[in-house]
């Protein structure tokens, strides 16, 4: 072999060391710019489910204090039907009093005027028994 194919031989070498080095260096290029790429999409990826994510937290924020407060408003509710429903029974049994009340002071005057009666008829009754006794000794000084 000559010098020539050698020479042939070497620039063959070379030109094949330089397409490997010249490949790899493509190759580390475009694998660089698909890795960059694809690092962007997950980082997008990533940011938007963040913000989802962040949204969601706010959204059961929101309904957790819009059912506490529709659960107080509730609670308010149950409340004032309870206290009204109590002032009713109170009103109701106020009422039943007086009723009650009224009737034992009708039954009071009733028996008060019983009394008087009877105290008139007492007296109506002593006036009789002395008129009585009085002819009684009035007889008895006839005889």
């Amino acid at each position: 072999m000559g010098i020539l194919a050698v020479i042939e031989m070497s620039s063959i070498l070379m030109g094949v060391l330089l397409g490997l080095i010249v490949g790899s260096v493509v190759a580390y290029v475009i694998l660089k710019v698909i890795t960059n790429a694809r690092d962007k999409s997950l980082q997008e990826d990533l940011q938007i489910r963040v913000e989802t994510a962040k949204k969601q937290a706010e959204t059961i924020v929101k309904e957790a204090r819009l059912d506490a407060t529709s659960e107080m408003m509730n609670k308010r509710e149950e409340f004032a039907a309870e206290v009204s429903t109590r002032e009713n029974k109170l009103r109701q049994q106020e009422m039943e009093l007086s009723k009650k009340q009224n009737s034992l002071d009708r039954q009071m005057d009733k028996v008060q005027q019983q009394e008087r009666q009877l105290d008139g008829k007492q007296g109506e009754l002593d006036h009789q028994i002395k008129t009585h006794n009085e002819r009684n000794k009035e007889l008895a000084n006839v005889m």
